[in-house]
């Protein structure tokens, strides 16, 4: 992207090679900005019961979202050792195109792929909502006693709750069951990104991180 010229070999930037080059290489995702939810209590923690951010204090507008194309430049993980299993957080660092503006807490998804995951155990009767919500694609769901039959047993109801089939085999009330399912992962923006980059005062594209959202710490 960068164009050498002059008696010194000064470096410039153009625009233009920055979109082509990003837009050529790189992959869609959707992006939700973040605004800080207005649910905050009067000791400045966030509402835990919020039906919006689920006490997190990050809240995503429908409205807002909007899908641009971005540029891969990295991808990190590594495994650490927990009891009783292991977790592997991730993070990504992409290049984003002159005058896309993202900020702190933004969630962003990358729709080109689809991920695993088989850690996750439900209650039958309780909360069956899976911790990821796009494009999900159920592979296993059963438990020590049965696999279950996906449309006799069970649904996917849109975008990311397992339903049971009246009629259907059943895990008992309140008992726990395992799900294999595949899913769009999502990421969010990290604290320290994204830094501005300017060029005769021309804003340049930009490097910026973002860690998979299923292993950030709480409070980010």
């Amino acid at each position: 992207m960068p164009l050498h010229h002059g008696l010194f070999g000064s470096t410039h930037f153009r625009l233009q090679t920055q979109h082509a080059f990003i837009a050529g290489h790189g992959e869609w995702l959707v992006v939700w900005p973040a605004l800080q939810c207005p649910c905050l209590l009067e000791d400045r923690q966030f509402d835990p019961t919020c039906l919006s951010c689920h006490g997190t204090g990050r809240l995503y507008l429908d409205a807002l979202q909007y899908t641009h194309r971005f540029l891969l430049v990295r991808e990190h993980s590594s495994r650490h050792y927990e009891e009783p299993g292991t977790v592997i957080p991730g993070t990504i660092q992409m290049s984003i195109p002159p005058g896309v503006q993202l900020a702190e807490r933004d969630k962003v998804r990358r729709v080109g792929i689809k991920e695993v995951f088989n850690d996750e155990t439900l209650e039958r009767g309780g909360d069956e909502t899976l911790r990821f919500s796009g494009g999900v694609e159920l592979l296993v769901v059963a438990d020590r006693e049965r696999i279950y039959q996906s449309g006799r047993d069970y649904v996917l109801t849109t975008p990311n709750v397992v339903s049971w089939v009246p009629g259907g085999q059943a895990p008992p009330f309140m008992a726990s069951y395992s799900v294999r399912y595949a899913a769009h992962p999502d990421y969010l923006i990290t604290p320290d990104s994204p830094r501005s980059r300017l060029e005769h005062d021309v804003a340049q594209s930009q490097v910026v991180t973002a860690m998979r959202l299923d292993y950030l710490q709480e409070g980010l």
